[in-house]
């Protein structure tokens, strides 16, 4: 181990140890490259520096400025830096005449001293030169992406350390921020479209480990050495729910380029699952994936494809997508999900949200399920439809509406009236009109024919109908009227 131990003991004393200077010395940025350039900044500084072109930091000076050409290459004499002040070149121009002097010192640095930063007897004259090899983040990889060699010399916090150069004055949170190497949303493959899926997007650990430090185990790093790319895929959360276990066929991975069975893209859903559920990574062109890629649209147990109608937050832009819940209906439980309300799965609010009786879809649910005048006891759903066991029991979600009324009540939908059933006998109030039911246009007041006369009031109901009539001509709430017997001795 001495070997190692005595290399870096010397990098660490050397840090501070600046190149000799004088004559014969190479110009750098910070001794006398960046004073040379600061009158340039009143045209080529600011907001809006002419041609794109920032000659107020170094990085600035190298270019590109307006267009992808780098404007300051080392050792290319053709460099946009020197030639446009050069005064020996036409392209000139007057505004940067007279600068002959700049134009020497510039020629130095770029063609003998290779746009060297910083004299340091540590670090090659291209450390910060992105196009050089001696750049230091080539070094770095070379060296394993072991950033405890630079903490060495600037400091665990990289704040300055025994060199007293900080890595912040480029790297403002610092070489260990995680936008220092990516970006804080990669641009690469589908990164961006899955950052955004759903009301909050999905979290970088969904798909990767997320180290809490630079230096954690299989980050950058893996058994003391550089970990090359590419970034390891190691689906969690999400990905791994299950609706069905049978429809599994194994964890979630990332093969060849495509996720395979995650939830997310409906490679779990068994039949229900849609046309493109192991869709490529870098998908051409890029951008969110249809209703019909993950899921059917609409799935083989709905034969209804306005999706809205029973899920419309999941329909809504921005809203709880994806989120390994089914939401149906705005609220409440059960068949009040998507009709009805917190007091009865009946409507007000139909399927369309409509409130009014005057509406198909409301019409006189109310007045045959709660039997607010006392003409019956109150009619349960089952009288009239068939009331599924669970949401996908057959024939609920497996036709198109309406839904279907038993068809011994003779229900037409045009006018609104059921022509056979038993409770109005032939009369045909109306469904979506209030009023229309009442003593009398069910049966006759009083019924023809014997034992009845014409001569009887309501309050001789009471004498053979006790159990639905009172001695004042009140029905009894919840009495024996309409409950297919009749109520007579």
């Amino acid at each position: 181990m001495r070997g190692p131990i005595l290399t870096l003991t010397l990098l660490m004393a050397a840090c501070s140890e600046p190149r000799p200077s004088g004559p014969g010395a190479c110009p750098s940025w910070q001794r006398e490259v960046a004073a040379a350039l600061a009158p340039c900044a009143e045209c080529h500084g600011g907001a809006t520096p002419a041609v794109g072109y920032d000659l107020t930091t170094y990085l600035g000076a190298l270019g590109p400025g307006s267009d992808d050409t780098a404007n300051a290459i080392a050792g290319d004499a053709s460099s946009r830096l020197l030639s446009a002040i050069d005064p020996a070149a036409p392209a000139a121009g007057a505004a940067h005449a007279g600068q002959g002097a700049l134009h020497a010192l510039l020629a130095r640095w770029a063609l003998d001293c290779e746009l060297t930063y910083l004299d340091s007897s540590i670090h090659p004259a291209g450390v910060l030169d992105p196009a050089s090899a001696g750049f230091h983040g080539i070094e770095l990889r070379d060296r394993g992406w072991d950033l405890g060699l630079c903490a060495g010399c600037h400091g665990a916090d990289f704040g300055g350390g025994a060199a007293d150069a900080s890595c912040t004055s480029c790297h403002a949170r610092g070489p260990d921020a995680c936008d220092t190497c990516h970006d804080g949303v990669p641009t690469t493959g589908a990164h961006g479209a899955h950052v955004g899926v759903g009301s909050a997007g999905l979290a970088c650990v969904t798909c990767h480990r997320v180290p809490q430090s630079w230096d954690d185990e299989g980050h950058i790093r893996r058994a003391g050495a550089g970990d090359p790319p590419p970034a390891e895929v190691e689906m969690t959360g999400l990905a791994e729910l299950t609706v069905d276990a049978a429809d599994r066929a194994g964890p979630p991975v990332f093969e060849a380029g495509t996720c395979r069975n995650v939830y997310c893209h409906g490679d779990v859903l068994g039949a229900a699952g849609g046309a493109a559920r192991q869709p490529s990574w870098a998908s051409d062109p890029p951008g969110p994936a249809s209703c019909a890629s993950c899921h059917g649209a609409p799935p083989p147990s709905h034969a209804d494809d306005h999706c809205s109608v029973c899920h419309p937050s999941g329909a809504a832009a921005g809203a709880a997508h994806l989120d390994g819940v089914t939401d149906v209906g705005t609220g409440g439980s059960g068949c009040s999900a998507c009709h009805g309300g917190a007091d009865s799965p009946a409507p007000p609010r139909d399927l369309s949200g409509n409130v009014f009786t005057t509406a198909i879809g409301v019409g006189a649910h109310q007045a045959h399920l709660r039997a607010p005048a006392g003409l019956s006891a109150p009619i349960a759903c089952g009288s009239c439809h068939q009331v599924p066991v669970v949401v996908t029991s057959a024939g609920h979600l497996d036709g198109v509406g309406p839904a279907e009324v038993n068809a011994a009540l003779g229900w037409d939908r045009g006018p609104g009236t059921c022509a056979t059933a038993w409770c109005h006998g032939t009369a045909q109030p109306r469904w979506t009109f209030t009023g229309e039911a009442a003593c009398g246009t069910c049966h006759a007041v009083p019924p023809s024919g014997a034992p009845h006369t014409a001569a009887m009031a309501l309050t001789d109901c009471a004498t053979c109908h006790p159990a639905t009539m009172d001695a004042i001509g009140r029905f009894i709430p919840g009495g024996a009227h309409l409950d297919g017997d009749v109520d007579a001795p």
